[in-house]
């Protein structure tokens, strides 16, 4: 077998066009080598504050064939390779640890089923698991309940809690870690047209009716690389628990993609990650996404 130097020089401008092909490459590398050629390709040209995590893979969470589907830019982790909440990290030999606990991933369908039924492991089989994050993103989806099945009541946020991660299709345009994800430096120094491709293919590849884009810097990404056909943005305040308006104005982007020639509504969520958009102005902000959909379906 070649040794990692020896592979990864072979592989050094060798990038895996097709969704499910690049996952299986991806997973093959980390069980061999504990490291992917596909980060090692990103990583090229970036200054050492930007690079992404060689290892451990994470292209998708949830269910692929969904009809609801969140684009991320990346995963985001620590330079340790640890997860955001410091519950889920890996390292850099083909190992993987969930609270501490190794987990086998013994095949590529073991890696897929990790991601598939994440939502399940953690907010099902894990009595004891909570983040913040999550239980925002709950807020913002409870506009969308009809597709996840949300049930009322306290008793019932577990259960709405993994069916909000693994009912839906959450993407990452960059399938490896970093603790933060710099867009203006990343796009000077690294061509990314090709993993959006790639990307915007396989959301294409399956019928979808919601695509959300959870980032303002997918509205300079996607038009850098031309694949917004056309842009229309709406900014509007929402209203707070005492009837006041906020100050500040939020903003839906409704776009139409094209993908090969196939045509794609989507909405980019500027203020998705917003810390201060929280309660109720969450779950509003969710449903102007819903509206957006709506007007552009007509």
């Amino acid at each position: 077998m070649e040794n990692w130097e020896e592979y990864s020089k072979k592989m050094a401008d060798s990038f895996e066009p097709d969704f499910e092909n690049a996952m299986n490459r991806a997973y093959s590398e980390w069980k061999i080598y504990g490291k992917c050629s596909e980060a090692e390709f990103y990583n090229k040209n970036l200054d050492e504050k930007d690079k992404f995590d060689d290892a451990f893979p994470h292209f998708f969470t949830g269910d692929t064939k969904s009809e609801f589907v969140m684009v991320q830019l990346n995963p985001k982790r620590n330079k340790d390779g640890k997860s955001e909440d410091n519950n889920c990290y890996h390292k850099k030999v083909n190992e993987i640890y969930y609270r501490g606990e190794p987990v086998t991933i013994d095949c590529y369908d073991n890696y897929k089923k990790y991601f598939s039924e994440f939502g399940n492991r953690q907010y099902i089989k894990d009595k004891e698991y909570t983040s913040f994050f999550d239980k925002k993103q709950l807020l913002f989806l409870k506009s969308f309940s009809e597709l996840f099945g949300f049930k009322e009541g306290e008793e019932n946020l577990r259960e709405n809690l993994a069916a909000s991660i693994d009912k839906k299709l959450q993407l990452e345009l960059v399938p490896f870690g970093s603790p933060d994800f710099s867009t203006n430096r990343i796009l000077k120094n690294r061509d990314l047209s090709k993993t959006t491709e790639r990307l915007l293919k396989f959301i294409a590849s399956s019928e979808r009716k919601y695509v959300i884009f959870c980032s303002r810097a997918f509205e300079k990404l996607l038009n850098e690389y031309n694949f917004i056909e056309s842009q229309e943005s709406e900014k509007f305040k929402l209203v707070k628990n005492d009837g006041t308006e906020t100050k500040q104005k939020f903003e839906v982007i409704k776009i139409v993609l094209n993908v090969n020639g196939k045509k794609l509504n989507a909405v980019i969520a500027p203020q998705f990650a917003l810390q201060s958009l929280s309660g109720n102005l969450r779950t509003q902000y969710g449903q102007k996404i819903k509206d957006a959909f709506r007007a552009m379906n007509k």
